[in-house]
């Protein structure tokens, strides 16, 4: 899979189980993805995920929202390692999506356990990565000053919400 080098191949999505209730940060990322989704044009979903969803039907809908792209990246991050995270992750995968996990974005509700769930998703072929990283990797390659310097903005603010 290795690096991304073009930002109009990825999706994010941030995802959490119905059983959380909102965290303090959840609100801030909030603000800086629907800011980063409509300055650098990136899709960017947020999904609650419960027993009720079907995961194949919302991959299957965005295949065909993306069916000019060659390649389909999805850049992963959420709370809820444990179910959310590990389920939304595999199907990413099974529905034929390279999934970079955003293990900077990631929360697991228990921390003894989550070292099972991250390799599980690395030996189903997820690519463990962070955020501060792909925005380093779309800086770098980015063509386009304006696009590069909306990237570097983004990154600042990224940066301030992490602390």
């Amino acid at each position: 899979m290795g690096a991304i080098c073009d930002i109009e191949e990825c999706l994010v999505l941030i995802v959490k189980s119905d059983e959380l209730a909102t965290r303090p940060r959840e609100s801030e990322l909030k603000i800086w993805f629907d800011s980063f989704a409509s300055d650098l044009l990136v899709p960017v979903h947020y999904a609650t995920i419960g027993s009720g969803i079907d995961l194949k039907d919302w991959f299957e809908a965005q295949i065909k929202l993306q069916a000019t792209n060659e390649r389909r990246r999805l850049l992963l991050g959420g709370f809820h390692l444990e179910d959310a995270i590990t389920f939304v992750g595999l199907e990413g995968l099974v529905q034929g999506f390279d999934v970079f996990l955003l293990a900077d974005l990631i929360d697991a509700q228990d921390p003894k356990f989550s070292e099972f769930h991250w390799h599980r998703l690395f030996q189903a072929g997820g690519v463990p990565t962070t955020m501060s990283q792909m925005l380093a990797e779309w800086k770098t390659s980015e063509t386009c000053d304006l696009k590069a310097l909306k990237i570097v903005e983004h990154s600042h603010k990224y940066h301030q919400i992490e602390k």
